[in-house]
């Protein structure tokens, strides 16, 4: 940067180093004193010595270049320091996030296992006692009607016990992966949603988590959004090290510049988001649209 405009190709940057007391180079070594026909220009910093410029002797007849050029060493030095803590900030917020949906992740499967193990094998042997109980009132019609009443009323809240523990997460995903996942996904929408591809390969966790709940909003959104009549498929694939999710509906479509992120999609974002993942929505009136996520990963051995 200063070699150029100050016609000197041999000039050299130093920085001081408090602990040391000494001047270091760009690359972290001592800087080496001025050799013949060079100079040293100290530039201060809020009264202190802050950089030097090994430069040519014939410099130091303009000391008021010298320190203008010193200073633009300092900002530039003082610029890259930030980009390096902005960077550095980055990774820990997107490390901190990644914990949090791990952390996340693992509660939502210890509490799909407890109401699994817990509450609905209570409800399921209450459903069984029910129906035994209703057996042997046989001579009271009226006591026979109340249990079966009851009976259905257990398998009512059975029911919606399983749908609350699969939405809290899914035994097929914990199980079996993504690809089983969207395939029992796809089932709860007959003859409206497809898989038309999804790898079969394991991923961390914590992805795993947010591509499905990415793609259960996505298929969500365009069931609703989409018209009755609109198909929806859904393709996983892998590139190099990134994990890819296509969720395409072929309904009406929607001028993506002029809408709002709703709640559902600013959570795919932020679920995507703390893995270190993208999403893009591309849409527009009468040609469906596509969500598209990424985010990287590591297959497990």
């Amino acid at each position: 940067m200063l070699r150029e405009p100050l016609g000197d190709p041999g000039l050299r940057l130093g920085f001081w180093r408090p602990s040391t007391r000494d001047w270091i180079g760009h690359d972290g070594a001592p800087l080496e004193p001025p050799k013949p026909g060079q100079g040293l220009t100290e530039v201060d910093r809020d009264g202190r010595p802050a950089a030097a410029i090994v430069h040519d002797v014939q410099l130091s007849e303009d000391p008021e270049l010298l320190q203008a050029a010193g200073a633009a060493a300092l900002l530039a030095q003082e610029n890259a320091e930030l980009d390096a803590a902005w960077k550095e900030s980055l990774g820990e917020l997107a490390d901190s996030r990644a914990r949090l949906v791990s952390v996340g992740a693992r509660e939502r499967r210890k509490l799909e296992r407890d109401l699994h193990d817990g509450a609905q094998q209570r409800l399921v042997a209450a459903s069984i006692n029910l129906s035994l109980a209703g057996e042997l009132a046989d001579g009271n019609p009226q006591l026979r009607e109340r249990v079966s009443e009851a009976c259905s009323e257990v398998e009512e809240a059975l029911a919606e016990l399983r749908e609350l523990a699969h939405g809290i997460y899914p035994q097929a995903l914990g199980r079996w992966g993504l690809a089983r996942a969207f395939e029992v996904l796809a089932a709860r929408y007959p003859d409206r949603v497809e898989v038309i591809g999804a790898t079969a390969a394991r991923f961390p966790p914590e992805v795993e988590a947010a591509v499905y709940y990415c793609c259960l909003e996505a298929v969500q959104n365009a069931s609703k959004h989409a018209g009755p009549d609109a198909h929806i498929s859904i393709r996983l694939h892998t590139v190099a090290d990134r994990l890819h999710l296509e969720v395409r509906d072929d309904g009406p479509g929607f001028e993506v510049t002029a809408s709002h992120d709703g709640i559902g999609l600013q959570n795919m974002r932020d679920r995507l988001g703390a893995v270190r993942g993208t999403l893009e929505i591309v849409s527009q009136p009468g040609h469906g649209t596509l969500i598209a996520a990424t985010a990287p990963v590591r297959h497990d051995p």
